[in-house]
């Protein structure tokens, strides 16, 4: 490609030069002077010149055969680096290959990238353009400022604590976005409608907004921990949100991004009222934990299981209408949703979690379905407003805590099929007066 000894060519070169040519590596710097490598050897071939334009600072180091590897050092310190293309067949980028460049405006990863040492890039600036595939490629202490994706790459790279980062071009066939933790200079995200899977940006405290694609299906829960600015997650479409599944992959953090961010946008509109498709069956665990902005909620006919905490924390929460067909409820899913007065639950559940109505202090009542045959562990646990209890005829089990602290209950009737009563099950139940256990009952729990 003599263009570039001829004179400049202008940035556009540099994203789309044609072809790449796997035995040469293309360059500029800003001196006037051309690059001189610390190494001749190590790359796989060896070096047959060195063609360099004055004027332009452009250059061309050219080698007898593809050049498979950057060395140890090649390049450390070539602080006039302004321009860097990897050649498209180099597998391996040493240690410390390109260690405080500090000059670099532009650097081409290449797909055929396998390996990147965690040092090469080290207090590398400017712009990262990546067709990556394959490797690992590690951001971490470089300072580059600007992430820009191409259009063959399909791998993110690893961008934690780039703390000078402040935008990324996830281009057109990226479909993850990796993981962006600490980068602190992050201030909006907008995903291309191509991304499927959202990573995590644990502590970007700068980030203000962030817009998900049409393509989202997947989000780590802890997405958003630490993004202490960040008041609002924009959606395409209410539907698309329902949809969505969120990855746990953590013992510690946020099962999903609201219980940070509180608000959800659909269509650039607050979500206060959610109305689940039509078509759904199931609704996923998580799906708005901790939406601060609901304040009703219709689940349609046809629904037959809930996930856990799909509504844990919803504190304006006070409305919700449940389907006949839901068969089962997960654990914690109305959990603290304190402003919930009543609730129906459908004649047809079979199952309901562990502290599925915990901390709801102002439900009032609930009725037991028949078919349930058990009262799972903190059912109602601190519902400290709820005065009436009906237990369905075909219960065996009472577990443990079920209606512990509920405070304003003050009687109770338990039916014959009960057998068994666990620990704490009524424990601190301070207005409790009366309660009725029948002879069927073989196990009563301490504190029960």
């Amino acid at each position: 490609y003599s263009s570039i000894i001829s004179g400049a060519v202008g940035e556009r070169f540099w994203v789309d030069m044609v072809p790449d040519d796997p035995t040469c590596i293309y360059y500029k710097t800003n001196d006037g002077y051309p690059l001189d490598p610390y190494t001749t050897t190590g790359f796989g071939a060896n070096i047959i010149s060195n063609d360099f334009n004055e004027l332009t600072g452009e250059g061309v180091i050219r080698f007898d055969g593809n050049v498979k590897e950057i060395p140890n050092s090649a390049f450390a310190v070539c602080t006039n680096l302004t321009h860097f293309r990897v050649p498209g067949a180099v597998q391996n980028i040493k240690g410390k290959a390109f260690y405080s460049c500090d000059a670099l405006e532009y650097f081409y990863i290449p797909t055929s990238l396998v390996n990147c040492y965690s040092d090469a890039l080290y207090e590398c600036t400017g712009t990262i353009h990546s067709d990556n595939q394959l490797a690992v490629v590690q951001l971490r202490n470089s300072k580059f400022t600007k992430l820009v994706y191409g259009d063959k790459a399909t791998a993110p790279l690893r961008a934690e604590d780039c703390t000078t980062l402040k935008s990324v071009d996830f281009g057109t066939n990226l479909t993850a976005t990796g993981s962006f933790d600490g980068c602190v200079s992050l201030t909006e995200i907008i995903l291309p409608d191509q991304i499927t899977s959202v990573g995590t940006f644990v502590k970007c405290v700068n980030i203000e907004k962030f817009v998900l694609g049409r393509g989202v299906v997947l989000i780590n829960g802890r997405m958003a921990d630490g993004c202490t600015k960040l008041k609002r997650i924009d959606v395409p479409s209410l539907d698309q949100w329902c949809r969505i599944t969120f990855r746990d992959d953590s013992s510690v953090g946020s099962l999903n991004p609201l219980e940070v961010v509180k608000n959800l946008y659909a269509n650039n509109e607050l979500v206060e009222h959610v109305e689940f498709p039509s078509d759904l069956t199931t609704i996923n665990s998580y799906v708005f934990y901790g939406a601060e902005c609901i304040k009703s909620v219709t689940i349609p006919e046809g629904v037959t299981t809930m996930g856990g905490a799909v509504f844990r924390d919803c504190i304006n929460l006070e409305t919700v209408s449940l389907p006949k067909s839901l068969t089962t409820i997960g654990g914690h899913a109305f959990a603290y949703c304190s402003k919930i007065e009543e609730i129906t639950i459908p004649s047809e559940i079979v199952s309901l979690g562990g502290q599925c109505f915990s901390h709801c202090t102002a439900l009032k009542s609930i009725v037991i379905p028949n078919k349930l045959l058990e009262i799972p562990t903190m059912l109602c646990y601190g519902c400290t407003s709820l005065s009436s209890v009906k237990i369905g005829s075909r219960v065996v089990d009472i577990r443990d805590s079920a209606f512990s602290d509920c405070t304003s209950l003050e009687s109770i009737t338990i039916p014959r099929s009960v057998k068994n009563i666990e620990g704490s099950a009524f424990s601190r139940c301070s207005a409790l007066k009366s309660i009725n256990i029948p002879d069927n009952v073989v196990a009563l729990g301490t504190y029960a």
